[in-house]
Formats: C-alpha cells, sequence, structure tokens
C-alpha cells in the first residue's frame, strides 16, 4: 500500500476529493502535471479501488482512507 499512496498519488486523490475530475487530461493541467504520469497514477489508484471511474469523469468519495497491515507470520 505505501507504494501505491506515493506523496504525489495522495496528492492527486486529495485533488480529485476536493474538485473531481473531468478526464485525466484536465486532472494533469490542474495539477501542473505530465500527462503520461498521470495516467499511470490514475490506473495504479483505479486499480486499487482508491479512485472511481464513471465514463471518463473520476471521482475519490472518500473522506479518509485506512488500511491494516498484519505483521503476523503465517
Amino acid at each position: 500500500m505505501l507504494d501505491t499512496l506515493s506523496p504525489r498519488r495522495l496528492d492527486l486523490l486529495k485533488y480529485v476529493r476536493q474538485n473531481g475530475a473531468d478526464n485525466v487530461k484536465s486532472l494533469a493541467v490542474s495539477l501542473g502535471r505530465d500527462y503520461k504520469n498521470v495516467h499511470h497514477d490514475v490506473s495504479v489508484l483505479l486499480s486499487a479501488g482508491l479512485l472511481l471511474q464513471d465514463g471518463r469523469k473520476l471521482s475519490a468519495p472518500w473522506d479518509e482512507l485506512s488500511t491494516h497491515v498484519s505483521l503476523k507470520m503465517a
């Protein structure tokens, strides 16, 4: 999870939570980041279930994220 939630991806999630995004291109422009990198980050976050997509529109309807990691050996 730590790899998935890099500082840039966390910033992206926060931005989308506050503002939404009509598409990846407009998100990249709003964040001042390269389209290709934002597209990759969006793909990773969608796969992890941290972003939702309806058509081209992106949303992050969560107020907070939490995770639990077990350190027990099987």
